[in-house]
């Protein structure tokens, strides 16, 4: 589906229905399916908030306002709201 790997056997479904690299449509597919890998890298660079909002900006075209107040909400989900302004060395584990 990520296209990060080539099958050489299997199907892979989602919701039931076969995903292949070359169906119509799969990058809609791709556009509302998000991965994290098992070891992440956030951009060092960037904010806590910047690298949440990074996709939905620059993959999806969500304007920069609407992006900010979804990665506020993900990341108050997840218990890390308050380190919204934090570079990646400045979080826990780093």
């Amino acid at each position: 589906m990520n296209a990060l790997e080539i099958p050489d056997a299997g199907t892979v479904l989602l919701d039931g229905h076969p995903v292949r690299a070359e169906a119509p449509g799969i990058d809609a597919v791709r556009a509302e399916v998000g991965m994290v890998f098992q070891h992440f890298h956030l951009f060092p660079h960037l904010t806590t908030l910047q690298n949440v909002m990074l996709a939905p900006v620059q993959v999806k075209g969500t304007p920069i306002g609407e992006a900010e107040a979804l990665a506020r909400r993900l990341l108050d989900r997840v218990g890390v709201g308050d380190k919204a302004g934090c570079i990646p060395d400045m979080l826990s584990g780093a």
